[in-house]
Order: C-alpha cells, then sequence, then structure tokens
C-alpha cells in the first residue's frame, strides 16, 4: 500500500518531526510535511469539497517511523 504526506518547503523554524496521535500510538513524520496553517485550511476545505487528497499541496511518499 502506497502512503503520503505532505511535502514543503521545511524553514529553519519546522519542527524536526511532526507527530499525529492514533489509536494505535503516534506516527512521525518527516520536516519536510510540515505546514503552514493557512495550506491545512486550504486543503482540508479541498478534501471536503471533493473527497480526493488536495491538490493544492504538493506530496511525497510516506516515511512512517
Amino acid at each position: 500500500m502506497v502512503t503520503w504526506s505532505t511535502r514543503s518547503t521545511p524553514t529553519p523554524t519546522s519542527p524536526r518531526r511532526c507527530c499525529c496521535s492514533t489509536t494505535r500510538g503516534g506516527l512521525l513524520f518527516p520536516r519536510s510535511a510540515s505546514l503552514p496553517l493557512e495550506q491545512v485550511r486550504d486543503a482540508v476545505a479541498e478534501f471536503c469539497r471533493t473527497g480526493a487528497r488536495p491538490t493544492c499541496v504538493r506530496w511525497q511518499p510516506g516515511e512512517w517511523s
């Protein structure tokens, strides 16, 4: 199964790793998956409209730790 995470250009203030809590534990995402809040809002709005992976953000293959 192919998994995806968002793709951005990390800045010096980007977190080293992003953590998302799930019922099975936490997932760690690479620094390059960190997005500004405005892009997150746009992506969520697009997903709600289309039900598909948003095209307003870039994607990269998932790297789950």
